[in-house]
């Protein structure tokens, strides 16, 4: 009888952490981190690591975890598919949808317009401090 109620009792516990750890990554990974929408301009340079990305990402209050980031992209194959560039993402789109639209970027706009506008035989200056992390925007983000 004793070995029953031990068996029951570990089940039970093992069935409550397993509901826990999958409420965990629904949260961070298919929950908004704000209902409301502010847009935030996020920059990816070119070999930049899955992790500092997390990272960058965390700190704008885009995701809730760097862990949860990185497990994701580890589990989905997704970080040597991130593009650099740069990006809008909003306060009101999950880590999927975050790391989806990362994977669909599109070239700096900035530096290849100005090298284009520029006078034949002059060359723009580039600027050399490297910026992963952009301020927030009001242009309106890309739906998915």
């Amino acid at each position: 009888m004793r070995r029953l109620i031990a068996f029951v009792l570990i089940l039970a516990i093992l069935g409550f952490l397993t509901s826990r750890a999958i409420d965990w990554w629904n949260l961070n990974v298919n929950t908004p981190v704000s209902s409301t929408s502010h847009n935030v301009s996020f920059h990816i340079d070119p070999g930049e690591a899955p992790n500092q990305i997390g990272s960058d990402l965390y700190d704008l209050h885009l995701i809730r975890s760097t862990i949860a980031f990185d497990m994701y992209t580890r589990l989905t194959n997704a970080g040597p598919k991130f593009q650099a560039g740069s990006f809008v993402l909003s306060t009101n789109m999950s880590l999927s949808q975050i790391v989806a639209a990362l994977q669909h970027g599109r070239p700096d706009e900035k530096r290849s317009r100005s090298r284009r506008d520029s006078p034949p035989g002059t060359r723009p200056k580039c600027s050399t401090k490297k910026s992963s992390v952009s301020r927030p925007t009001t242009s309106p983000a890309p739906s998915i």
